[in-house]
């Protein structure tokens, strides 16, 4: 069994080498009995050292006469990471931080760097950061301050005011709420939360969906994996805003469904439980892998009206016209990053255009497959403008005989914008950042 430093020095490697996502990396440890001897230490440092990656970077440069970028790119890694326990675990003391860190070099083929590695990461322990929110609003400032991509910063100040901007920054640095889904085909919202109070979870109702339930804490001696109602399909784990995407979409019994994009299969599966199982739905993914997840997910979850087709949605030709469609659509996953330290490295301003491109198509083919009447749901998991109105409106400038839908009386007034879109923030509501507009197709 690895220990958790070694654990997580091997997932940030990957993430750096290979543009792995941590959260996949993380969930394979997590269902791996032997993978490491203390999970939430491992999640701690993979996920702390990802995202305050820049700030780590600055710390160090300050006592290396060359600069990081001198040295080989996988003992940076192995270096940052040790700089983050120095730095950011208080419950561990830097001394022992820095000598666990020597030893992994000593062990390594970087040992001959484990001076130099013992001598800086001294220096940071005998001069620690000064970790605090910045009073300097500027996009430069809150970059540094809570290490985020500096294109972003100034997506977050076209949006947001500075101070609200800053918070935002702040909160992408903590771990997410953790929320579960009620499956309504086995449980009720009541019952599961009464169920998982008696399995010692602190649990409550989610705030915005008649089917979330936010999950405060675990019994100590328990991972997420080991509860019972989750293997057994009473619950799966999706956050609120994801939750809210199905019930936007409104699914009546009988209903024809065509899901777009539809891997893991949290909003198919929802989907089906507003269904009662009667109706049904059409599962696309490009992905042979992502359909056998959604498919796994049906099964646990006692989904019987759903039938998955591997294609992708933007050139597949549907037999029949459905009543929805649902366009959960790729997007640059930056309402997200408290869940997913490592996006906001991977994604540049270029990725936007392009990913948009993808959403209109994907737009197009959803009303090409609509009934008449109908009504399509285009949702993403990101909070930039690019990606969500912008792409609403181009689709529209296109689709005249499309128009938005306000949401209805069931969905909470702070969740809604001028123009009529779900959108929701993760400083603001305490759920992921994301985004939602419903449109109907004219008779």
């Amino acid at each position: 069994m690895k220990d958790a430093r070694s654990a997580a020095l091997e997932i940030l490697q990957r993430v750096d080498r290979q543009k792995a996502y941590s959260n996949i990396l993380l969930s394979m440890a997590a269902e791996e009995v032997q993978a490491c001897d203390n999970f939430p230490l491992l999640e701690r440092l993979v996920k702390g050292t990802l995202e305050h990656s820049k700030t780590l970077e600055s710390a160090l440069n300050q006592h290396l006469p060359k600069g990081m970028a001198s040295l080989p790119k996988e003992f940076q890694v192995l270096l940052k990471l040790g700089a983050y326990q120095v730095l950011f675990l208080s419950n561990i003391s830097s001394q022992v931080s820095v000598n666990l860190t020597v030893e992994m070099v000593k062990s390594g083929k970087f040992s001959g760097l484990a001076a130099l590695t013992n001598a800086v990461l001294r220096k940071l322990a005998r001069e620690p950061q000064k970790i605090h929110l910045t009073q300097d609003f500027s996009g430069e400032a809150l970059a540094a301050e809570f290490s985020h991509p500096l294109w972003l910063v100034e997506k977050y100040l076209s949006l947001l005011d500075a101070s609200e901007a800053a918070v935002l920054c702040r909160l992408n640095n903590e771990p997410a709420p953790l929320f579960l889904r009620t499956n309504t085909l086995k449980a009720g919202r009541d019952e599961l939360l009464s169920l998982l109070k008696e399995r010692g979870l602190e649990v409550s109702a989610g705030k915005y969906s008649p089917s979330s339930i936010r999950v405060d804490k675990l019994p100590r001696s328990r991972r997420l994996g080991d509860i019972p109602e989750i293997a057994q399909g009473f619950c799966l784990v999706q956050d609120e805003a994801s939750a809210l995407i199905a019930e936007l979409l409104g699914p009546k019994p009988g209903d024809d469904i065509i899901d777009m994009c539809s891997a893991p299969g949290g909003k198919t599966t929802h989907m089906a439980a507003l269904l009662h199982n009667r109706g049904r739905i059409l599962a696309l993914d490009r992905s042979a892998k992502k359909i056998n997840l959604v498919e796994d997910n049906c099964k646990r979850l006692g989904v019987s009206n759903v039938r998955t087709v591997c294609a992708d949605a933007r050139t597949w030709n549907p037999s029949f016209l459905a009543d929805r469609v649902l366009v959960d659509a790729p997007c640059s996953g930056l309402g997200v990053l408290g869940k997913r330290s490592d996006l906001r490295w991977n994604k540049t301003p270029g990725d936007l255009p392009q990913l948009q491109g993808i959403q209109v198509e994907l737009l197009n083919a959803a009303a090409a497959a609509l009934k008449p009447g109908g009504c399509l749901v285009y949702s993403t998991c990101t909070i930039v403008r690019e990606e969500n109105e912008d792409t609403v409106s181009r689709f529209l400038s296109a689709h005249s005989e499309f128009s938005a839908v306000r949401p209805g009386a069931g969905f909470a007034e702070e969740l809604i914008t001028a123009e009529g879109f779900l959108r929701t923030w993760p400083h603001r509501h305490g759920i992921a950042g994301g985004f939602a507009a419903k449109l109907r197709k004219s008779n």
